[in-house]
């Protein structure tokens, strides 16, 4: 546990150094363009320091001839006195090089860590008290300002249900939440503002949407714990956030006229005069986040209104191109020393493929029934491993190859011959067949990086002879071009309420599975084929084009309610040919 803390403190160390330099150069970089850059860009090229700052490693490595001494443990000795041999491992011309270690204490792992999970739990604790608070705001029913929401939403580009909450939790406007995003107004903001006036402000919190910028400030507030303890990290982080305010206003912005754009200025001093920002949350983006900015926005803004600063240089594509470069690479001097390791942590050298030798007992289909240390210690009707599989089956054909397949639907195909199975990679495990209480069982030892780079023994994956499981040589599409055909009968909102095997399963008054277990919420069925989603529909068809699956519906009306049965087709069905089930969607 310590070493493995303290290789992790060394990581995040050697991350934090590479930032610091990366975010040195950003800022001299953003100091030397000043105002030739857009908005938008001067918040684009923080993102190369949350690539440094999310690789555990650089990706490319400078190389900087250094001379180190050699770390050479001392050999250790057998009960005969005599050494037992060493080898020594050394990054080859095409490995990353061993970087030289920062000086490592035994009590640092255990500060940094303890620093880091108390900066969570405080960040963890006010998005918790945030969101409680936020749960008992009035939603806004006002159809004016609803339909005035839903045409901004549309002139921005995004499909996503956006919910209006007044709450008193927030001194000014802000957009809360990334997977449910909900517009927070402060208790009489409404009546304050004018209907075009909140058309400006709607613009603004939607490019936070439009941005991800909620999906970035939970990365960035990660990152911030992890780094507690690099003050330029933070700053950095600061500067990212008042960059992001800027180039939202730019994005709200970025189709209006000129004497809409300077409206749009005045009402972000109306809004500065009469509220105050809100608190700094990972899940919160606000309009007036960033008060002491206010004078570069307004500058920023009545250039756009004289029409500058709309334009996207190829210079500063360049620009990004290179800091994204140099972000996945490595700052610190690497070093060409070599370390001596026991023999026994090296991973041996796979024999070579002498050919194929049949073996008709293993032929067919196997399901996985229970993995275990050692082959005495599985018992035919007692399961040891309480966790998920990650391999749920396996094929095995004539000619020496396999197929597996594993819990996510993916299928990995390998090679056999007798008494032993060779992985994707250059590596074999060996097997055995025995039969056990008249049941035939296949243990199969798993080759993981415990057993290659640590020298640990195998454990092994039993696997029960399946006659009947069927195959399926490749994943299922169906056809998805079909031609919109109008049926007013499933337009509006429907939400789910259940999931069943069978259409007939399904009872109003009975419930098959939790609200919490189901992930698809619902669904908008919008006119000329639209939703809310990422699908589309026609006449009894949902659409999806990623998937290339078409998922039937049926409507029916039952104890005075109207339900949509829609056939849900998971990996289940598009890798392992399995039937679909049915959501069971209610009319709002």
């Amino acid at each position: 546990m310590s070493e493995a803390l303290s290789r992790l403190t060394d990581v995040v160390l050697r991350a934090s150094l590479d930032a610091s330099l990366l975010c040195l150069l950003i800022l001299g970089l953003k100091m030397l363009l000043g105002r030739r850059w857009p908005a938008r860009w001067h918040a684009a090229v923080w993102l190369a320091l949350i690539l440094r700052l999310c690789l555990p490693a650089p990706v490319f490595s400078w190389h900087v001839p250094i001379t180190l001494p050699v770390i050479q443990a001392p050999a250790p000795s057998s009960h005969s006195g005599k050494p037992i041999e060493t080898s020594t491992y050394s990054a080859g011309r095409r490995s990353s090089p061993v970087p030289g270690r920062l000086p490592r204490s035994t009590i640092l792992p255990f500060l940094w860590l303890a620093g880091a999970l108390t900066t969570a739990a405080f960040l963890a604790s006010g998005v918790l008290r945030f969101w409680l608070a936020v749960r008992k705001g009035r939603v806004v029913t006002s159809e004016p300002i609803l339909r005035l929401l839903e045409s901004t939403k549309v002139e921005m580009g995004l499909r996503v249900l956006v919910g209006l909450v007044e709450t008193d939790r927030v001194r000014a406007p802000a957009l809360f939440g990334f997977l449910r995003p909900r517009l927070l107004l402060p208790k009489g903001f409404l009546e304050a503002f004018d209907a075009e006036e909140l058309y400006y402000i709607f613009r603004h919190e939607l490019a936070h949407l439009k941005r991800l910028d909620i999906l970035t400030g939970w990365l960035v507030c990660l990152l911030q714990a992890l780094h507690w303890f690099n003050p330029l990290i933070w700053y950095a982080f600061l500067q990212w956030r008042r960059d992001r305010e800027l180039a939202c206003d730019e994005t709200a912005v970025w189709h209006l006229d000129a004497p809409a754009t300077a409206r749009y200025g005045h009402t972000l001093l109306q809004l500065f005069e009469r509220f105050k920002g809100p608190e700094p949350l990972p899940n919160l983006a606000g309009v007036l986040e960033t008060p002491s900015n206010l004078s570069r926005r307004i500058l920023m803004i009545s250039r756009l209104a004289q029409g500058c600063e709309r334009r996207w240089p190829l210079a500063s594509l360049l620009v990004l191109g290179g800091l994204t470069v140099v972000s996945m690479s490595g700052f610190a001097h690497a070093s060409d020393r070599s370390v001596a390791v026991p023999a026994a942590a090296v991973a041996p050298a796979p024999e070579p493929w002498h050919g194929f030798v049949n073996d008709a007992d293993l032929l067919g289909g196997w399901r996985t029934a229970d993995f275990v240390k050692r082959v005495e210690d599985f018992q035919p009707d007692q399961r040891q491993w309480k966790d998920p599989d990650y391999l749920q089956e396996m094929f095995f054909h004539a000619d020496g190859t396999g197929r597996e397949v594993c819990v996510n639907g993916n299928s990995n195909k390998w090679k056999w011959t007798l008494g032993k199975i060779y992985a994707g990679s250059p590596t074999e495990g060996r097997y055995e067949i025995r039969q056990m209480a008249g049941r035939t069982f296949l243990f199969f030892a798993w080759m993981n990086g415990d057993v290659l780079s640590r020298g640990h023994k195998p454990y092994w994956v039993v696997l029960e002879k399946a006659p009947r499981l069927r195959e399926v040589a490749s994943r299922v599409q169906d056809r998805i071009d079909y031609p919109f055909d109008n049926d007013p009968a499933c337009l509006g909102n429907w939400s789910s309420v259940d999931f069943v095997a069978r259409i007939e399963d399904f009872k109003p008054a009975e419930r098959h599975t939790k609200e919490e277990a189901m992930p698809f919420k619902g669904l908008e069925f919008l006119p000329q084929g639209k939703t809310t989603g990422s699908y589309r529909w026609t006449r009894g068809l949902l659409l999806h084009d990623g998937d290339h699956t078409a998922s039937r519906y049926e409507i029916r009306d039952m104890d005075g309610a109207r339900y949509l049965f829609l056939e849900w087709k998971s990996g289940d069905y598009t890798h392992r040919g399995m039937r679909p089930s049915y959501y069971v969607l209610k009319a709002q």
